[in-house]
Protein backbone atom coordinates (compact mmCIF):
# COMPACT_ATOMS: atom_id res chain seq x y z
CA UNK A 1 0.00 0.00 0.00
CA UNK A 2 1.57 3.97 -0.92
CA UNK A 3 2.30 6.21 1.38
CA UNK A 4 0.05 9.68 0.61
CA UNK A 5 2.13 12.63 1.51
CA UNK A 6 2.01 16.06 1.54
CA UNK A 7 4.91 17.65 0.87
CA UNK A 8 3.48 21.33 0.13
CA UNK A 9 5.20 24.10 1.88
CA UNK A 10 3.56 25.11 4.62
CA UNK A 11 1.22 28.69 4.97
CA UNK A 12 2.41 31.05 7.86
CA UNK A 13 -0.38 29.52 9.75
CA UNK A 14 0.86 26.31 10.47
CA UNK A 15 4.33 27.64 10.55
CA UNK A 16 4.08 26.40 14.71
CA UNK A 17 2.87 23.33 13.64
CA UNK A 18 5.77 22.42 11.09
CA UNK A 19 8.52 23.94 13.98
CA UNK A 20 7.08 20.91 15.95
CA UNK A 21 7.29 18.16 13.46
CA UNK A 22 10.58 19.30 12.95
CA UNK A 23 11.88 19.18 16.04
CA UNK A 24 10.35 15.52 16.54
CA UNK A 25 11.49 14.70 13.08
CA UNK A 26 14.96 15.50 14.83
CA UNK A 27 14.21 14.21 17.99
CA UNK A 28 13.53 10.63 16.44
CA UNK A 29 16.75 11.04 14.06
CA UNK A 30 18.63 11.65 17.80
CA UNK A 31 16.90 8.99 19.70
CA UNK A 32 17.84 6.39 17.53
CA UNK A 33 21.03 6.93 16.78
CA UNK A 34 22.30 7.92 19.79
CA UNK A 35 20.22 5.89 22.45
CA UNK A 36 19.03 2.94 20.32
CA UNK A 37 15.64 3.61 21.64
CA UNK A 38 11.94 5.59 21.44
CA UNK A 39 11.07 8.83 23.16
CA UNK A 40 9.18 7.39 26.25
CA UNK A 41 12.04 5.37 27.06
CA UNK A 42 14.63 8.46 28.09
CA UNK A 43 15.52 9.49 31.38
CA UNK A 44 15.10 13.10 32.01
CA UNK A 45 18.45 13.52 31.68
CA UNK A 46 18.61 11.93 28.51
CA UNK A 47 15.75 13.62 27.26
CA UNK A 48 17.21 17.07 27.98
CA UNK A 49 20.64 15.52 26.34
CA UNK A 50 18.76 14.84 22.87
CA UNK A 51 16.42 17.72 23.17
CA UNK A 52 19.54 20.18 22.70
CA UNK A 53 21.34 17.90 20.53
CA UNK A 54 17.71 17.90 18.06
CA UNK A 55 18.09 22.44 18.77
CA UNK A 56 21.84 22.44 17.72
CA UNK A 57 21.18 19.88 14.09
CA UNK A 58 18.20 22.32 13.88
CA UNK A 59 20.27 25.07 13.64
CA UNK A 60 22.80 23.72 11.52
CA UNK A 61 20.14 22.75 9.02
CA UNK A 62 18.75 25.45 9.06
CA UNK A 63 22.38 27.46 8.08
CA UNK A 64 22.72 25.06 5.19
CA UNK A 65 19.70 25.26 3.81
CA UNK A 66 19.48 29.13 3.66
CA UNK A 67 23.20 29.07 2.05
CA UNK A 68 24.13 30.18 -1.56
CA UNK A 69 24.85 26.20 -1.84
CA UNK A 70 21.21 25.28 -1.22
CA UNK A 71 20.52 27.43 -4.18
CA UNK A 72 19.12 25.37 -7.04
CA UNK A 73 18.95 21.63 -5.27
CA UNK A 74 16.16 19.95 -5.92
CA UNK A 75 14.18 17.20 -4.38
CA UNK A 76 11.86 15.00 -6.24
CA UNK A 77 8.31 13.46 -4.12
CA UNK A 78 10.03 10.44 -5.60
CA UNK A 79 13.55 10.93 -3.70
CA UNK A 80 11.27 11.62 -0.67
CA UNK A 81 9.22 8.07 -1.07
CA UNK A 82 12.12 6.61 -1.91
CA UNK A 83 13.97 7.27 1.66
CA UNK A 84 10.94 6.58 3.51
CA UNK A 85 10.70 2.92 1.46
CA UNK A 86 14.29 2.43 2.98
CA UNK A 87 13.45 3.17 6.64
CA UNK A 88 10.10 1.07 6.12
CA UNK A 89 12.43 -1.44 5.40
CA UNK A 90 14.18 -1.47 8.25
CA UNK A 91 10.96 -2.99 9.90
CA UNK A 92 9.27 -6.28 9.45
CA UNK A 93 5.99 -4.33 7.79
CA UNK A 94 4.28 -1.13 7.28
CA UNK A 95 2.15 -1.05 10.72
CA UNK A 96 5.31 -1.83 12.94
CA UNK A 97 7.00 0.92 10.76
CA UNK A 98 4.13 3.67 11.88
CA UNK A 99 4.13 2.13 15.36
CA UNK A 100 7.66 3.06 15.78
CA UNK A 101 7.12 6.59 14.21
CA UNK A 102 4.06 7.14 16.36
CA UNK A 103 5.43 5.83 19.86
CA UNK A 104 7.93 9.07 18.70
CA UNK A 105 5.42 11.49 18.23
CA UNK A 106 6.26 11.56 14.55
CA UNK A 107 3.48 11.61 11.35
CA UNK A 108 4.28 10.32 7.81
CA UNK A 109 3.75 13.69 6.68
CA UNK A 110 6.07 14.91 9.53
CA UNK A 111 8.69 12.30 8.67
CA UNK A 112 8.40 13.42 4.80
CA UNK A 113 9.31 17.08 5.30
CA UNK A 114 11.96 16.35 7.83
CA UNK A 115 13.76 13.88 5.19
CA UNK A 116 12.97 16.43 2.79
CA UNK A 117 15.39 18.83 4.32
CA UNK A 118 17.73 15.77 5.07
CA UNK A 119 18.14 15.23 1.39
CA UNK A 120 18.67 18.66 0.38
CA UNK A 121 21.22 19.16 3.04
CA UNK A 122 23.03 16.28 1.63
CA UNK A 123 23.25 17.56 -1.97
CA UNK A 124 24.47 20.85 -0.31
CA UNK A 125 27.83 18.74 1.99
CA UNK A 126 28.03 16.64 -1.50
CA UNK A 127 28.50 20.08 -3.18
CA UNK A 128 30.69 21.83 -0.56
CA UNK A 129 33.03 18.49 -0.62
CA UNK A 130 33.30 17.82 -4.04
CA UNK A 131 35.42 21.32 -4.44
CA UNK A 132 38.01 20.45 -1.83
CA UNK A 133 41.54 21.02 -2.27
CA UNK A 134 43.06 18.86 -5.16
CA UNK A 135 45.34 15.82 -3.83
CA UNK A 136 49.15 16.02 -6.02
CA UNK A 137 51.43 13.31 -6.71
CA UNK A 138 53.65 15.20 -3.87
CA UNK A 139 50.80 14.61 -1.23
CA UNK A 140 50.44 11.00 -1.97
CA UNK A 141 54.17 9.87 -1.44
CA UNK A 142 54.41 12.48 1.43
CA UNK A 143 51.51 10.50 3.43
CA UNK A 144 53.05 6.96 2.67
CA UNK A 145 56.60 8.29 4.02
CA UNK A 146 54.75 10.05 6.99
CA UNK A 147 52.72 7.01 7.84
CA UNK A 148 54.12 3.61 6.86
CA UNK A 149 52.18 1.55 9.63
CA UNK A 150 49.22 2.10 7.50
CA UNK A 151 50.21 0.75 4.11
CA UNK A 152 52.02 -2.65 5.92
CA UNK A 153 51.59 -5.99 5.95
CA UNK A 154 51.00 -7.29 9.87
CA UNK A 155 53.85 -9.74 10.77
CA UNK A 156 52.00 -13.40 10.21
CA UNK A 157 53.09 -16.94 10.98
CA UNK A 158 52.95 -19.79 9.38
CA UNK A 159 52.00 -22.31 11.90
CA UNK A 160 50.91 -25.56 12.79
CA UNK A 161 49.08 -27.41 15.87
CA UNK A 162 48.43 -30.36 18.01
CA UNK A 163 45.41 -30.85 20.17
CA UNK A 164 44.50 -33.57 22.61
CA UNK A 165 40.92 -32.56 24.40
CA UNK A 166 40.02 -32.50 27.44
CA UNK A 167 37.93 -35.53 26.90
CA UNK A 168 40.85 -37.51 25.83
CA UNK A 169 42.84 -36.70 28.48
CA UNK A 170 40.03 -37.36 31.54
CA UNK A 171 39.48 -40.96 30.04
CA UNK A 172 42.12 -42.48 31.80
CA UNK A 173 44.33 -44.81 31.50
CA UNK A 174 43.97 -44.24 27.66
CA UNK A 175 44.54 -40.57 27.56
CA UNK A 176 47.18 -40.47 29.96
CA UNK A 177 49.16 -43.11 27.98
CA UNK A 178 48.34 -41.31 24.61
CA UNK A 179 49.64 -37.80 26.35
CA UNK A 180 52.67 -39.07 27.70
CA UNK A 181 53.45 -40.86 24.13
CA UNK A 182 53.31 -37.82 22.07
CA UNK A 183 55.48 -35.87 24.78
CA UNK A 184 58.42 -38.66 24.70
CA UNK A 185 58.16 -38.63 21.04
CA UNK A 186 57.96 -34.53 20.54
CA UNK A 187 60.71 -34.80 23.06
CA UNK A 188 63.10 -36.88 21.25
CA UNK A 189 62.51 -34.69 18.34
CA UNK A 190 63.55 -31.86 19.83
CA UNK A 191 66.89 -33.11 21.07
CA UNK A 192 68.92 -30.61 22.82
CA UNK A 193 68.31 -28.19 20.03
CA UNK A 194 64.98 -27.17 20.88
CA UNK A 195 63.83 -27.55 17.44
CA UNK A 196 62.07 -29.80 15.11
CA UNK A 197 61.68 -30.26 11.41
CA UNK A 198 58.29 -29.48 9.82
CA UNK A 199 57.90 -32.73 8.58
CA UNK A 200 58.22 -34.71 12.22
CA UNK A 201 55.91 -32.48 13.51
CA UNK A 202 53.20 -33.22 10.93
CA UNK A 203 54.16 -36.88 11.55
CA UNK A 204 53.16 -36.32 15.03
CA UNK A 205 49.64 -34.27 14.32
CA UNK A 206 48.46 -36.77 12.18
CA UNK A 207 48.93 -39.36 14.70
CA UNK A 208 47.78 -37.67 17.72
CA UNK A 209 45.80 -34.42 17.35
CA UNK A 210 42.54 -34.88 18.16
CA UNK A 211 41.20 -31.87 15.78
CA UNK A 212 40.09 -33.46 12.89
CA UNK A 213 40.04 -30.62 10.77
CA UNK A 214 43.58 -29.86 11.24
CA UNK A 215 44.91 -33.39 11.99
CA UNK A 216 44.61 -34.82 8.28
CA UNK A 217 46.73 -31.73 7.21
CA UNK A 218 49.86 -32.26 9.97
CA UNK A 219 48.09 -30.18 12.14
CA UNK A 220 48.21 -26.86 9.83
CA UNK A 221 46.45 -23.91 10.39
CA UNK A 222 48.30 -21.90 7.82
CA UNK A 223 48.92 -18.46 7.73
CA UNK A 224 47.45 -16.65 10.58
CA UNK A 225 47.87 -13.06 11.49
CA UNK A 226 47.92 -11.56 15.13
CA UNK A 227 44.60 -12.08 16.74
CA UNK A 228 43.04 -14.76 14.60
CA UNK A 229 43.40 -17.80 17.50
CA UNK A 230 42.39 -17.30 21.16
CA UNK A 231 44.81 -14.82 23.28
CA UNK A 232 45.76 -17.80 25.05
CA UNK A 233 47.40 -19.00 21.46
CA UNK A 234 48.09 -16.02 20.12
CA UNK A 235 50.59 -14.70 22.45
CA UNK A 236 52.55 -17.72 22.65
CA UNK A 237 52.32 -18.32 19.09
CA UNK A 238 53.73 -14.35 18.09
CA UNK A 239 56.45 -15.39 20.49
CA UNK A 240 58.19 -18.20 19.21
CA UNK A 241 60.94 -18.24 16.83
CA UNK A 242 60.98 -20.43 13.26
CA UNK A 243 60.90 -24.36 13.93
CA UNK A 244 60.43 -23.76 17.64
CA UNK A 245 57.66 -25.73 19.16
CA UNK A 246 55.72 -24.14 22.30
CA UNK A 247 55.10 -25.51 25.65
CA UNK A 248 51.66 -27.07 26.15
CA UNK A 249 49.45 -24.28 26.35
CA UNK A 250 45.97 -25.56 28.61
CA UNK A 251 42.98 -23.92 27.25
CA UNK A 252 39.62 -24.79 27.63
CA UNK A 253 39.42 -27.13 24.63
CA UNK A 254 42.47 -29.16 25.77
CA UNK A 255 46.40 -29.15 25.64
CA UNK A 256 47.92 -27.63 22.79
CA UNK A 257 51.36 -27.70 20.99
CA UNK A 258 51.99 -25.25 18.69
CA UNK A 259 54.83 -24.96 16.10
CA UNK A 260 56.16 -22.14 13.88
CA UNK A 261 57.16 -23.32 10.71
CA UNK A 262 58.03 -19.73 9.34
CA UNK A 263 57.84 -16.01 10.30
CA UNK A 264 56.35 -13.55 7.72
CA UNK A 265 57.62 -10.29 8.91
CA UNK A 266 55.70 -7.03 8.68
CA UNK A 267 56.79 -5.59 5.43
CA UNK A 268 56.03 -1.95 4.21
CA UNK A 269 53.92 -2.71 1.02
CA UNK A 270 55.26 -1.07 -2.43
CA UNK A 271 53.94 2.41 -2.65
CA UNK A 272 52.38 1.35 -6.62
CA UNK A 273 50.61 -1.30 -4.50
CA UNK A 274 48.88 1.16 -2.13
CA UNK A 275 48.87 4.70 -3.86
CA UNK A 276 45.47 4.34 -5.07
CA UNK A 277 44.01 3.60 -1.56
CA UNK A 278 46.00 6.18 -0.76
CA UNK A 279 45.05 9.46 -3.17
CA UNK A 280 41.35 7.76 -1.81
CA UNK A 281 42.08 8.17 2.07
CA UNK A 282 43.48 12.01 1.23
CA UNK A 283 40.55 13.13 -0.81
CA UNK A 284 37.96 11.61 2.11
CA UNK A 285 40.44 13.67 4.50
CA UNK A 286 40.23 17.10 2.28
CA UNK A 287 36.37 16.31 1.73
CA UNK A 288 36.05 16.08 5.44
CA UNK A 289 38.23 19.28 6.15
CA UNK A 290 36.81 20.96 3.57
CA UNK A 291 33.32 20.62 4.59
CA UNK A 292 33.88 21.60 8.45
CA UNK A 293 35.75 24.78 7.73
CA UNK A 294 32.56 25.41 5.47
CA UNK A 295 30.02 24.75 8.34
CA UNK A 296 32.27 26.81 10.78
CA UNK A 297 32.51 29.62 8.44
CA UNK A 298 27.96 29.73 8.51
CA UNK A 299 28.22 30.04 12.25
CA UNK A 300 30.34 33.23 11.48
CA UNK A 301 29.30 34.83 8.54
CA UNK A 302 25.63 34.26 10.11
CA UNK A 303 24.12 32.61 6.89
Amino acid sequence: MALELNLSTPSSDHSQEADDDLFSYHMHRVVTARFGCHLEELSGRQLSEAARQAELNIDLENQVLASPAALGVVILPRHVSLAIADLNACYPDRDAFMTALGRDGLTIDALASGLRRQLVYDVVLERVAADHAPVEAADEWAEYQAHPERYSDPERRLARHLLVTSRVLESSPAGAEKSSTWLAELAAALGEAGRIESQQFDDLARRYSDDRATAVAGGLLGVVDRGRLPPELDLVLFSLREGVVSQPVITARGTHLLYCERVYPACLRAFSEVRAAIRNRLIEQRRCEHVQRWLASLTTTGH
